[in-house]
């Protein structure tokens, strides 16, 4: 517990001193701060797409670096297969790809 809040801000570990375990305060951390983490480095991925140009790259360099940063991108999304019986599975996921890299 004491290397969780010493690593912190102090402003910032005044509001975990009253949690009772290092797990509670791990939980607690994680929980408010995983999404805005999230957000920052797909905002980060999509500007980096958004701006990346071919420039001095060969096509295969352009792809290749393009592709990787849609790989890095989709690691950020999770599927939702919910509806495994139905046939619109395929539909659904090639959806999500096209508002994914049109976001």
């Amino acid at each position: 517990m004491a290397w969780l809040l010493n690593s912190m801000e102090p402003q910032l570990s005044q509001n975990f001193l009253f949690l009772k375990t290092a797990k509670a305060i791990w939980d607690v951390i994680t929980g408010t701060y995983e999404y805005l983490r999230n957000c920052s480095q797909v905002f980060g991925l999509k500007t980096k797409l958004g701006k990346t140009k071919q420039g001095n790259l060969d096509v295969t360099e352009y792809f290749t670096l393009i592709n990787n940063l849609r790989q890095e991108l989709d690691l950020f999304y999770e599927a939702n297969w919910e509806n495994q019986k139905q046939c619109k599975i395929p539909e659904i996921y090639r959806k999500t790809k096209e508002l994914r890299f049109f976001d």
